[in-house]
């Protein structure tokens, strides 16, 4: 009995004296030998050594009364993996936490910098903002190139005076279709008729003409806003700007006239398609070439389409002659 605790009390020690060791050789040696690889077996053997050494000086100190030599260097051999094994995984722990908390400052610093930038950029934001209310279409062509811009003042010029060559064909082909429209009317002539279609669709391809030119026009201004490079603050000012230029009075004359272009050909086409298919409800006189109506009702409907398309001729003079360069 007295010899069991004596060895219990030595192997405790030894045990003791391992960790103590180990702990001395981790702290001021190198962390890293506990961890992996050929490190560990490296401090296993240390702590193999260590745990035979004290085991045996102890022996010898108990005046080798206790367990004989080789079956206490084994039991404390044990303590001492016993301990390694324990302060491994601690290092191990401890480095995991090292890199964790790395990891983190990492993140933190990242989110720093990202905030830095957001603050930056709003700012900028803000700066583009107050630029926008001061003057839009200044601060709009003070980031475009020059020669875009000049490039873009051509273009307009280009198109107005295109437009307005374009007007007075339209206003012309419209007094000819308002002097002949009883012509075209009461003519069973098939070639007539053919003649007043070529006619009509004349008018149709100036209009297309003009509506090309305006829409180019303004796919020109679309692209140069879509160029401006603003973030979402910036944009939301952007898009108001936007819908401020959109109501400049050159595409609100722009958008008029080409209204007034739709409708006018619609209605010609109406009163076309009245007279082709309705042929029972007119007939020629040929004796005064003018054309009979059969019922009021046709006649009536057929007047109200010539006043409207003579009406909208005149809304098409009143802006044209309000048109003017408007940037």
């Amino acid at each position: 009995m007295k010899q069991s605790l004596s060895a219990a009390v030595a192997a405790f020690l030894a045990l003791v004296g391992t960790i103590v060791v180990a702990w001395k050789l981790h702290t001021y040696a190198a962390p890293e030998l506990l961890v992996s690889g050929w490190h560990f077996v490296v401090s296993a053997a240390v702590l193999t050594i260590i745990g035979w050494g004290m085991g045996t000086l102890l022996w010898l100190c108990s005046e080798r009364r206790f367990l004989n030599l080789p079956w206490f260097a084994l039991l404390s051999m044990g303590c001492a993996w016993i301990g390694g094994l324990a302060l491994a995984q601690e290092v191990s722990t401890y480095q995991r936490q090292q890199q964790i908390d790395a990891e983190y400052a990492q993140r933190q610093e990242a989110i720093r910098a990202q905030r830095r930038a957001m603050r930056e950029m709003i700012a900028e934001q803000r700066r583009l903002a107050e630029e926008f209310e001061r003057d839009p279409f200044a601060a709009y062509e003070r980031r475009l190139p020059p020669g875009d811009l000049e490039q873009l003042r051509g273009v307009e010029k280009a198109v107005l005076a295109d437009f307005q060559d374009m007007q007075a064909e339209i206003e012309s082909l419209m007094g000819n279709l308002e002097m002949t429209a009883d012509e075209w009317l009461t003519s069973g002539d098939l070639e007539r008729y053919r003649k007043a279609r070529d006619q009509y669709r004349e008018i149709a391809q100036v209009t297309a003409r003009i509506a090309d030119y305006l829409n180019n026009l303004g796919d020109t201004y679309q692209e140069k806003l879509d160029a401006l490079d603003l973030s979402e603050e910036a944009e939301r000012v952007g898009v108001a700007q936007k819908e401020r230029l959109l109501q400049d009075p050159f595409f609100v004359r722009a958008r008029k006239l080409r209204t007034l272009d739709a409708q006018m050909s619609s209605l010609a086409r109406d009163v076309l398609d009245l007279f082709v298919k309705y042929p029972q409800q007119w007939h020629l006189n040929e004796d005064t070439g003018q054309v009979e109506f059969e019922h009021e009702d046709f006649e009536r409907q057929v007047h109200w389409h010539l006043r409207e398309i003579l009406t909208l001729a005149e809304q098409q003079e009143k802006l044209e002659q309000e048109a003017e360069p408007a940037h």
